[in-house]
């Protein structure tokens, strides 16, 4: 079983009902199970989960339109929290290859810049 994790990020600025089929259009459009197939030439089952991370929105139109769409929508504080925070944590408590770094302190690859600016709030 292949798991696959489709993420959309953008903001929330137009009414509940724009909003909502923004987020829908963002998955309808795109079928990860033939992607799988056609590009990636996988022919096992593929098990798709889809997020729409918000930038910018009152948490009261996430609410809706997770409800109204029963994707998993998160605003951008919950997704760093909840998901990368985690995610970030259980990478460096069993790496996939030998550190260059010495000590302690576990770092993350040199080209996640991003990834390591994350890591370093967290620790502070």
């Amino acid at each position: 079983m292949l798991s696959v994790k489709h993420v959309e990020v953008g903001n929330l600025t137009g009414s509940t009902k724009e909003d909502t089929q923004k987020v829908q259009n963002k998955f309808s459009r795109f079928g990860i199970k033939e992607y799988c197939q056609e590009k990636l030439k996988f022919s096992g089952n593929v098990k798709p989960e889809y997020m729409y991370v918000v930038t910018y929105s009152s948490e009261k139109k996430v609410q809706a339109i997770r409800e109204a769409t029963n994707l998993n929508v998160k605003r951008m504080e919950e997704f760093i929290r909840e998901d990368m925070f985690p995610a970030i944590d259980k990478w460096k408590s069993d790496p996939p290859y030998k550190l260059k770094s010495r000590g302690k302190i576990v770092t993350l690859p040199d080209g996640l810049w991003m990834l390591q600016l994350l890591d370093y709030l967290q620790r502070k």
